[in-house]
């Protein structure tokens, strides 16, 4: 990926990043409820941080895209998650990438 891509996934939606980190098996894209074996939809939550969706079993109950991700329990919008992993994966130096984004634990959880 070249800068060009980069600086196209970061101008995206919510929908597009999503997508990106869907095509790239970061986030879950479809998932069965356990007890009843039925897909879960997936749904907008207003009051996410990370990920403005949630994924609910229609008869069940509801769970997060990032449950068992190593996205799960962040607090931070997908976009700076993509950011990070950009500047991680080009060795950007910590100084840098923590002054663009402020993610300097996230950047150590990535090592």
């Amino acid at each position: 990926m070249d800068l060009e891509d980069f600086t196209r996934i970061c101008h995206m939606d919510d929908d597009g990043i999503l997508g990106y980190f869907q095509d790239h098996r970061l986030l879950r894209r479809q998932l069965h409820c356990a007890p009843c074996n039925r897909p879960y939809t997936r749904v907008k939550e207003k009051k996410a941080v990370v990920c403005k969706y949630i994924l609910r079993c229609p008869s069940c109950k509801t769970k997060k895209l990032t449950t068992d991700t190593m996205f799960e329990g962040a607090r931070l919008p997908l976009w700076k998650l993509f950011g990070l992993m950009y500047f991680w994966s080009h060795s950007v130096a910590v100084m840098t990438t923590t002054s663009m984004l402020g993610l300097l634990q996230w950047y150590q959880y990535f090592r």
